[in-house]
């Protein structure tokens, strides 16, 4: 008999550590790129926005408690950024000084030479610890400069452009936030877990995000000039929409200090935040209205994941899934805190008991009970194909955190519990039958 409480184990913290940074709407923020005034104490946001070159501050703000967007711009490019060099070696990708901006240079996204330096800076930015990044201008297709080039860039190539730095964000292992772009936020938002917005309060277009807010994704709002003068279009604007928005004094200065907007501080007690609460995940236990009291009566079947479903059956959970290899696997796992961890021939049957308590529950022979805290303790095992598959239990599990914080305990205090409990119960299985 072979056990793998360890490779499941291994699987379910790797899924857990591999998770993207998802923000969700209660959260507040801040964004500061410069970092030389920079004060980690005084800051009381949850997620704060700095340039992905400063690799001290990443670490103090994590050492804090803090989450991390990290900034770098995918439509310009900064003279004093490392990789300059390497940019100007791409004939047509550098162009003409970007406006307003005398130390960036407009790039032309749509060639394929940016990005592998695009991708590079993904993956320094992951190794140095940012939690997401804030990939900025790639709007050029609003930018009156570049409308005026004999082949503009179009809102077409934005989309193409955009959609690819998402997608290449998460194939990296890393979350990435929208920048401004709100005419296509619809069309490529799938691709991102957050959005930033630079001053759709003083152009009256933040109402481009309703649709975007209502998948309960934040957009993190930046507002220039102070509050005095922007109050009303903040009341106006924000009223519903759920905008996480920072204040800040004077036009274009992303200093640390600001003011956090709060709806019905400023505008009156009938200000709506509209903000959605993240998602809280229930478990068949707590779901009434899907379990039977009936053990010998299944309830109605629950699709989880693509070819995976779970059957709640009293006390009993059953995951079934079609691993991609064509194996059939029907694993039982039990409510409370046992699982099944096996890798048998078909047909064997192995119950693995996972106590989270120091004690086992025990008779006055010092044989475990039946039962007792550790809940039911169920059934079969039958597994065809060399090895169990450890990506079904991470569906399950995930959609079940109760198990999943219970078993992850389990599995590193009781493992010797296990290899013992399997084969007395087995025992008692086979006299029973």
């Amino acid at each position: 008999m072979k056990l793998l409480p360890t490779t499941i184990a291994a699987s379910l913290l790797l899924a857990n550590a591999n998770a993207l940074f998802q923000p969700n709407q209660q959260m507040t923020w801040n964004i500061a790129l410069g970092e030389k005034n920079f004060s980690v104490s005084k800051e009381d946001a949850e997620v704060v926005e700095i340039d992905f070159n400063s690799v001290d501050l990443i670490k103090s703000l994590h050492a804090a408690g803090k989450k991390v967007i990290c900034y770098f711009s995918g439509g310009t490019l900064e003279k004093w950024r490392y990789d300059y060099d390497e940019y100007k070696k791409h004939d047509g990708l550098v162009r003409e000084p970007y406006d307003g901006w005398e130390d960036e240079l407009i790039v032309d996204y749509r060639k394929d030479s940016l990005k592998p330096l695009l991708k590079e800076r993904m993956k320094r930015s992951k190794e140095r610890g940012c939690d997401a990044i804030d990939v900025d201008n790639v709007d050029l297709y609003q930018v009156k400069k570049v409308k005026n080039w004999s082949s503009p860039i179009s809102k077409d190539d934005a989309i193409a452009f955009t959609s690819w730095l998402g997608k290449t964000a998460h194939e990296i292992g890393i979350a990435i936030g929208l920048k401004n772009c709100l005419d296509i936020v619809d069309t490529v938002g799938k691709y991102y877990d957050f959005a930033i917005s630079e001053h759709c309060v003083g152009r009256d277009e933040c109402k481009w995000y309703k649709n975007y807010l209502q998948t309960g994704k934040p957009v993190f709002g930046i507002t220039y000039g102070g509050l005095d003068s922007n109050k009303s279009a903040l009341c106006r604007n924000l009223d519903g929409l759920p905008i996480t928005m920072v204040i800040k004094n004077g036009d274009n200065k992303l200093e640390q200090a600001s003011v956090r907007f709060d709806g019905k501080k400023y505008c009156g007690s009938s200000f709506k935040s509209g903000k959605v609460s993240p998602p809280v995940s229930t478990t068949p236990e707590t779901k009434k209205e899907n379990v039977t009291t009936d053990k010998n009566v299944p309830t109605p079947v629950k699709t989880v994941a693509n070819n995976s479903t779970v059957t709640t059956t009293g006390t009993n959970t059953n995951v079934n899934v079609t691993a991609e290899n064509n194996a059939d696997i029907n694993t039982t796992i039990v409510n409370g805190n046992n699982t099944v961890i096996e890798n048998q021939k078909p047909d064997s049957v192995v119950v693995a008991p996972i106590s989270s308590s120091d004690s086992e529950s025990k008779d006055n022979s010092g044989e475990e009970k039946e039962g007792g805290s550790t809940g039911t303790i169920v059934t079969s095992v039958a597994v065809t194909g060399s090895i169990i598959s450890a990506a079904a239990l991470v569906v399950f599990l995930k959609k079940n955190p109760s198990k999943y914080e219970s078993i992850k305990r389990g599995i590193s205090k009781r493992a010797t519990t296990v290899r013992r409990g399997a084969s007395t119960i087995t025992r008692r299985f086979t006299s029973r039958n």
